[in-house]
């Protein structure tokens, strides 16, 4: 009998050891189970690593129990690691099999991620050095910062990086000025032997004319744009920073960059200029200015033949970028500003049909002041919008929104298309063509009340310009006045027209293109 215990005994334990054997393995060749990785490296906040279990080197798709011990440090979700915390930590994966639970451990070692917070710029040509310096509190406390690289948007890297008392500056003066183009500095920052490259996007603007200034977005082809087109009854937050959400057209004189066979839409540059014109578009964007041919175009399509919800359209521009939102006060803007957004809308029922423009007067537009952590509406409601024809003219008084729009980054745009009965409440697709953003003040002075004019040019917030000098012409193109901006108030005969052509100044130097505005004599 004593026998037979002792053998069931030594049954038990060999038993025991065996089931010890298979339940504490960690990352030997256990019943054919490994892990792919017995010791990896994850940083904190970042993309999760993948662990596997391999069963005779084939990944295995069994049931499996991931355990992080501390999961203040490391998290696991269906093998997928993430760090939480600085430290040292390991992964367990459990099998259970016939013979027993099988236990794989992998060491897992969680580093402080780095990250900086980068807002691209938008400056003019030659109106001072631009100080790229990464500001302490926007990147990861105790990480080293280096600049890589300054390179233009060709790829071609440039030499106008230069340190003074330990800030970094790109070369942009008078002297030497930044030709207008999208320059690139590349950061580094290192970290505990963690290294990672952030890039920020320095648009330099013309300062060559007047009309620089007023051109708040060109849509000139290469700004990065975001926002997105979607079926929706109000704006919310979800997919407003899709990248490029649309593409940009360019009007050809033989037709446009985004036609193809499907949306039939062939018209040319000629077509859509005139068109442009004839609907009273008076803007700065000509032959001579980047973007005169060119849209920013996006995609909706309705479902629903209901009023609601609305197709729509929201684009952040960061081109808009611009002295002015700093500079919102009485002292330097006319009491007169508006703000122009020119656009227009194709609709057809079905892929069946040709697209066609709607006709303006069936969309509002809404404003939005865009800041680094998010945007709010300017305004307490849509811009006027001009009807007839196809171009929707929306225009905003900027002197009742002054308060909201100080301060801003950059404006984004909304733009919903209202649908009624008649167009069978515009179920079907919409294409959205955004031209243009800019400033208005009135061009056109008036001599018929007579008495004394005042010629001031405003703008010189922005730093384009630091003076001016100016003539008077009458309408046989003799000079009858001539001054500058020390004192711009003038007499002239009543009734009469005259042409007024301004030099513009900064500092020693003359911008080469002069500006011109009109007296009417019945204006």
């Amino acid at each position: 009998m004593k026998s037979k215990f002792l053998k069931f005994f030594a049954a038990l334990m060999i038993a025991g050891i065996c089931f010890c054997a298979v339940s504490c393995s960690s990352g030997t060749d256990t019943h054919g189970f490994l892990l792919n990785e017995t010791e990896i490296t994850v940083l904190t906040n970042e993309e999760s690593k993948q662990l596997k279990v391999l069963k005779d080197n084939v990944e295995y798709h069994g049931a499996i129990r991931w355990i992080p011990q501390d999961a203040m440090i490391v998290s696991v979700y269906q093998g997928y690691v993430k760090g939480v915390g600085v430290g040292e930590s390991a992964i367990q994966a459990e099998i259970v099999t016939d013979s027993g639970t099988v236990k794989l451990s992998c060491k897992v070692t969680v580093k402080q991620s780095v990250t900086a917070e980068i807002y691209d710029v938008t400056v003019f040509s030659g109106l001072g050095d631009i100080d790229v310096t990464l500001a302490n509190g926007l990147y990861t406390n105790g990480a080293t910062v280096t600049i890589q690289s300054v390179t233009k948007a060709n790829g071609n890297t440039v030499d106008v990086l230069k340190q003074v008392n330990g800030r970094y500056y790109l070369e942009n003066g008078t002297d030497q000025p930044l030709s207008a183009d999208r320059y690139y500095v590349t950061y580094r920052l290192s970290l505990d032997g963690v290294t990672k490259d952030f890039v920020r996007e320095i648009n330099v603007k013309p300062a060559d004319r007047y009309e620089n200034i007023f051109v708040l977005d060109a849509v000139d082809g290469t700004e990065k744009m975001f926002g997105m087109a979607a079926n929706l009854e109000f704006l919310t937050g979800l997919h407003r920073s899709d990248e490029n959400p649309g593409q940009y057209v360019t009007y050809t004189d033989d037709g446009n960059t985004g036609y193809d066979e499907d949306n039939g839409i062939n018209q040319t540059r000629g077509e859509m200029l005139d068109s442009l014109r004839s609907e009273g578009y008076d803007g700065f964007l000509n032959e001579n200015y980047a973007g005169y041919d060119t849209v920013y175009r996006m995609y909706c399509k309705k479902g629903n033949a209901t009023s609601q919800p609305l197709p729509f359209f929201y684009l952040n521009l960061h081109d808009t970028a611009n002295p002015l939102w700093t500079n919102l006060n009485a002292d330097s803007l006319p009491e007169q500003l508006y703000l122009n957004v020119w656009m227009r809308v194709w609709h057809r029922a079905d892929s069946s049909e040709e697209y066609k423009l709607l006709p303006a007067g069936d969309e509002w537009c809404y404003l939005y002041k865009s800041m680094n952590d998010g945007e709010t509406q300017i305004g307490d409601g849509a811009g006027i919008m001009k009807t007839g024809g196809t171009w929707a003219h929306c225009r905003f008084d900027l002197s009742k929104i002054i308060v909201q729009a100080q301060g801003a980054d950059h404006i984004a745009v909304g733009m919903g298309v209202w649908c009624n009965a008649e167009n069978n409440y515009g179920k079907g697709e919409f294409l959205f063509e955004l031209y243009s953003v800019e400033l208005d003040i009135p061009n056109t002075l008036s001599s018929k009340d007579g008495g004394d004019l005042d010629l001031k040019l405003y703008g010189e917030y922005s730093g384009v310009f630091d003076g001016y000098t100016f003539e008077v012409k009458n309408a046989q193109g003799q000079v009858v006045v001539s001054g500058d901006n020390t004192n711009t108030r003038v007499s002239l005969t009543q009734g009469e027209s005259y042409t007024v052509e301004y030099t513009l100044k900064k500092g020693e130097k003359t911008l080469p293109n002069k500006y011109v505005r009109k007296i009417g004599g019945n204006a």
